[in-house]
């Protein structure tokens, strides 16, 4: 699943950081040097099909390491739930608007989840981190139940599974504009910080890379 590519916003620049509003569960995984090559390897794939115009996405720019963080946070959410099947496909359609399933909700269905990556660490920045979706993606495509939010170190070697929110809460949540490649975007923003907590799963207690993180 491609990530929408948004310019840093402004609360991150100026916006020093608020007292969350709860506890949450967090996943730490550290990346095998075998893992970070099978997803640069996948991640180059679908850079180049971008590249060469198989694939079009009217808001992806030639970054090759947005690509890379995305297919990163991908592979981790299918190591650590059964449900969560890694998409390998790179086609001239892009994906389906998901990136798998999760269990999540009370009754036990499988919900559709996007999984969305950025480059700054909550724990260390001095601002607030926000999961950020392009305003239009959630009227004009399919749009899956949850998002996730996740943080990739810039080596690749580390992935945080921060959270996740709805996309009914999404619809409602802040509008942030940023710019572009010299376009104007609108994105709905949630706060790492008011994610609800990531389910807990017997994978994350007994994979030797994965640590359960309160928050």
């Amino acid at each position: 699943m491609v990530n929408t590519i948004v310019a840093m916003s402004i609360t991150e620049i100026a916006t020093p950081k608020v007292e969350q509003s709860h506890e949450r569960r967090t996943i730490e995984y550290i990346l095998d040097d075998e893992e970070i090559s099978h997803a640069k390897s996948i991640a180059k794939a679908r850079h180049e099909s971008y590249a060469d115009g198989r694939t079009g996405d009217e808001d992806w720019g030639d970054s090759l390491a947005v690509m890379e963080r995305g297919v990163v946070a991908e592979l981790v959410m299918t190591l650590l739930y059964d449900e969560f099947e890694f998409d390998d496909y790179v086609g001239a359609d892009g994906d389906d608007g998901s990136d798998g399933s999760l269990r999540i909700n009370h009754e036990g269905e499988d919900l559709d989840v996007d999984v969305k990556s950025r480059q700054y660490d909550s724990k260390e920045v001095p601002f607030d981190v926000e999961l950020m979706v392009a305003d239009h993606h959630l009227e004009s495509r399919n749009t899956p139940d949850v998002f996730v939010g996740s943080y990739v170190s810039d080596n690749l070697s580390e992935c945080r599974i921060e959270g996740y929110v709805t996309t009914e809460t999404l619809r409602d949540a802040d509008l942030v504009e940023s710019r572009v490649q010299g376009e104007e975007h609108q994105n709905r923003t949630v706060l790492f910080d008011e994610l609800e907590s990531m389910p807990d799963h017997h994978n994350v207690a007994d994979h030797d890379n994965a640590e359960l993180v309160w928050m």
